[in-house]
């Protein structure tokens, strides 16, 4: 059975610690390692783009694109969508949408709200997703969480509205009570035996399952260089075990079947923005090769990270990353840049790296029974 491979394209700092903090470029780098690996392995995945994300770095977006990953909408800011009005989060998806759809070529039809954040509490931002014309949505986690969750929703693909396909996070259940697995913090923090027993037993089940994780998650080093006071408490629930990340997701793309979440829920693909590249995974030859003739043609622009990766500004929709770099040539080549030469970037070593099962709507009603006999969590929640 197949499972549907997400990435949460965010940077940490800005995403976690204060959403008005600039935007780092060490995302990009832990990106394009998570591209290469998949590569590898030959696995396409949903890349949930932040639109700040995208607007600080906009190459990042053709760069998964002309990899053959689909690009959704993490939105904009990175704000809980129970902190905005309905007006507000029709604004957050459709500044997103500006940014990233063009960089992307093609229409964006998924969307994961930031922390799981759509809920018993705000069920009508679903009604908004549709309206803005998304057809699935996976940001309902089936969990009791004090931040997040919808205990009583279904765990597998449901239609949550006319025309909108919930695609809900895994979980397992065991003793009676419903387990988060695979994703974010509990890929790192779980061993992965128990990921994969949790993982088999969900497709035993005739579920498919939801993996994800966001490119911070491999960078190990992040937050002892990063230049902000960090709780010792954050410190070390943030960055336990990232170490050990990398190693457990290349077994888990070895274990088990992998793609992209529109996909395996069956949706017919979207028609193009502008010219995309195959839908393949791009091989680790190609990669390199588009890398080193990105350098080689635009001196200017190759990226200020070469020995991680070589990237260079693109314009909306390139078909690859090679004439990225030479549309965004003339664009860029007044602007002051600290970034190495073409030499330093050609020499590294490194390189670039079923629709819907029918659910019926009660289990909104059955969920808001479950919430309010246990209200004390849904309090403390800021669920508000």
């Amino acid at each position: 059975m197949r499972n549907a491979l997400t990435v949460d394209v965010e940077d940490w700092a800005q995403s976690t610690l204060e959403r008005s903090l600039p935007i780092s470029g060490r995302f990009v780098r832990s990106t394009v390692a998570l591209l290469d690996l998949f590569a590898r392995h030959r696995v396409r995945a949903t890349f949930f783009v932040l639109g700040k994300a995208a607007e600080a770095f906009p190459e990042i977006v053709p760069l998964i694109a002309a990899a053959g990953h689909e690009v959704a909408s993490h939105g904009y800011g990175h704000e809980p969508v129970w902190n905005l009005t309905p007006a507000a989060f029709a604004d957050d998806l459709r500044r997103a949408r500006v940014i990233i759809e063009p960089l992307a070529g093609r229409p964006l039809v998924g969307y994961r709200a930031p922390d799981f954040s759509i809920g018993l509490r705000n069920l009508w931002a679903l009604d908004i997703l549709r309206a803005e014309g998304f057809r699935y949505d996976s940001s309902i986690y089936p969990i009791r969480n004090p931040r997040y969750g919808v205990p009583g929703a279904p765990l597998e693909p449901y239609e949550a509205v006319d025309g909108l396909v919930e695609f809900p996070l895994a979980a397992v259940t065991l003793v009676g009570t419903r387990w988060p697995v695979a994703g974010g913090g509990y890929l790192r923090l779980v061993p992965y035996a128990i990921t994969r027993w949790a993982l088999r037993r969900i497709n035993a089940e005739g579920r498919p399952a939801v993996v994800y994780l966001h490119p911070y998650e491999i960078d190990a080093t992040e937050l002892g260089e990063l230049p902000y006071r960090i709780s010792l408490k954050l410190r070390v629930t943030q960055s336990l075990n990232r170490h050990r990340t990398r190693a457990r997701l290349d077994a888990l793309l070895r274990d088990f079947q992998l793609a992209p979440m529109r996909e395996v829920l069956g949706l017919s693909a979207s028609p193009s923005v502008t010219t995309s590249s195959a839908a393949r995974p791009r091989s680790t030859a190609s990669i390199r090769a588009a890398r080193a003739g990105c350098c080689a043609g635009s001196t200017a622009l190759c990226a200020p990270t070469c020995t991680s990766a070589s990237l260079s500004r693109s314009t909306p929709a390139p078909t690859s990353p090679v004439a990225a770099c030479s549309t965004w040539a003339a664009a860029r080549a007044a602007t002051p840049s600290p970034w190495p030469s073409a030499a330093q970037c050609t020499s590294s070593a490194s390189i670039w790296p079923s629709r819907c099962w029918a659910s019926p709507h009660a289990w909104r009603s059955s969920a808001a029974s479950t919430m309010s006999a246990t209200s004390s969590a849904a309090t403390s929640s800021p669920c508000r």
